[in-house]
């Protein structure tokens, strides 16, 4: 589960800092992983995992052609993928 929380917004034309839910507070220190507390992610980690995840959508989609029956489709989603 993913909760948010924006640093600034805006309410009625006015500038307002919104405070974190209680709730937050509530929950277990070891469960809950706070972005500003992560390491940051250098360029190659960001890359990696961009590059990850578009194999991962390519691969998807290709188990998706491969279901289908429309033999025109395939080829041309084929040379897309490339």
């Amino acid at each position: 589960m993913t909760f948010t929380l924006c640093k600034e917004r805006r309410q009625y034309g006015e500038l307002i800092k919104p405070m974190p839910s209680r709730f937050l507070e509530e929950l277990p220190y070891d469960d809950v992983e706070w972005e500003e507390k992560k390491k940051p992610q250098t360029q190659e980690e960001r890359m990696a995992k961009g590059q990850a995840a578009i194999a991962n959508l390519r691969a998807m989609l290709k188990n998706s052609i491969e279901s289908r029956s429309n033999p025109a489709f395939s080829l041309w989603l084929q040379r897309f993928l490339r």
